[in-house]
């Protein structure tokens, strides 16, 4: 087998394992907005806020409870065998995310600076992702990220940037990102998650020592993790290719 067909099914295999791990970060990301959208609407109902403030903050909930309606109906249609309610498959799946993206993005640009458009604007980020569209969802995180300043949307957004770089190839970019982002302390990202992410960042990269480094810091900082038996799996890899 040539060199840059070794190479090839190498990267493949890192970037199977980079998107299963990118989906256990999305289960936990989805976890937080959703109750960040919850806040949202607690906030719509809660005292201390003008008329005016409270009108957008309604308006703006509802273009985000739109949204998030039509991103979380279960796309159906009649199996071929007769049975109906059948799994319509990922084309409609597709089709589900692109007719909420319009959605989210109206939200977001109709009210930018209250929590629900922000929140509309980080699913709009995500529903690129999903879609393949990645310089788009780029974009869209990088406003949640210059919208957001220290709040835990823009922690994420962060995370959401470089995981698309590293479905773009940018490497550096993403692991300066993900290694940043390690050592955060509040408790609202999950840095087991992130440390798998950038030690198969830095394997896509060809920095095998600090994917090690990487790897180590999970099953030595976080041993009951979900992802402590993958890490070490990924150590086992890394030495016997030494």
């Amino acid at each position: 087998m040539k060199s840059t067909e070794r190479h090839q099914l190498k990267q493949d295999k890192f970037l199977m394992t980079l998107r299963d791990t990118y989906f256990r970060l999305e289960a936990h990301r989805r976890h937080v907005t959703l109750a960040l959208t919850a806040i949202v609407v607690v906030l719509v109902a809660a005292g201390g806020y003008i008329w005016w403030q409270r009108h957008q903050t309604a308006k703006a909930s509802a273009m985000l409870a739109d949204a998030l309606v039509v991103a979380e109906t279960p796309v159906v249609a009649d199996d071929p065998a007769g049975v109906p309610g059948a799994d319509a498959g990922p084309a409609a799946e597709k089709v589900r995310l692109a007719a909420a993206l319009p959605k989210f993005i109206a939200a977001a640009e109709a009210y930018p600076k209250t929590q629900a458009g922000l929140a509309a604007r980080y699913h709009a980020a995500t529903t690129l992702v999903a879609l393949g569209r990645y310089d788009e969802a780029a974009t869209r995180y990088q406003e949640v990220v210059d919208l957001a300043g220290a709040g835990v949307y823009s922690r994420v957004a962060r995370l959401g940037l470089a995981e698309v770089d590293v479905r773009r190839g940018q490497y550096d970019p993403a692991i300066n990102a993900f290694r940043e982002l390690s050592l955060d302390t509040s408790g609202e990202l999950p840095v087991d998650g992130i440390l798998m992410q950038l030690g198969r960042t830095y394997q896509l990269a060809g920095r095998l020592p600090e994917a090690v480094q990487s790897f180590k810091r999970i099953t030595e900082e976080f041993p009951e993790s979900p992802y402590a038996a993958d890490a070490r799996r990924e150590l086992e890899t890394l030495d016997a290719g030494a």
